[in-house]
């Protein structure tokens, strides 16, 4: 075990993409808020393991994340349809570094997959859910 903590580790992890330090500060915060951890907990070789795993696991874009989230609520054909709309909505939750196409670790992978059910379950896709079901939603994309 070291004298580094969580926070040193998330922070060190995030000035290795970003180079401007509010960046990084943003990025630390939430990290540590989505992980609900606590910044000054010592970090131990299994801690940093398991970050390691859930900062660098395998990463996906905003939009496939988008389309894998919304294939779980609703059927795929419909995911398809709606992910390029809904990505840079669901983008926009993000820390701002991340666009629609840009490829995100776990742990944001997370935060999108949160806000897509958070909608479907307050109701945001309704009025393209019953586009979709008329047969409607794909000609109005087109």
């Amino acid at each position: 075990m070291t004298d580094a903590t969580i926070e040193d580790y998330i922070r060190g992890w995030a000035g290795t993409y970003l180079d401007d330090e509010a960046k990084v500060d943003a990025v630390t915060d939430e990290a540590l808020r989505c992980l609900s951890m606590d910044a000054g907990r010592p970090l131990t070789t299994p801690m940093k393991q398991a970050l390691e795993d859930v900062l660098e696991g395998e990463k996906k874009t905003v939009e496939a994340t988008v389309q894998h989230a919304l294939g779980e609520v609703f059927e795929d054909r419909f995911a398809e349809i709606m992910a390029p709309t809904c990505a840079p909505r669901i983008a926009r939750r993000l820390p701002e570094e991340f666009g629609p196409e840009d490829e995100i670790p776990e742990l944001f992978q997370g935060v999108a997959r949160s806000a897509v059910w958070q909608g479907a379950g307050e109701g945001h896709f309704d009025h393209a859910r019953e586009l979709y079901e008329e047969g409607k939603l794909a000609e109005r994309i087109d």
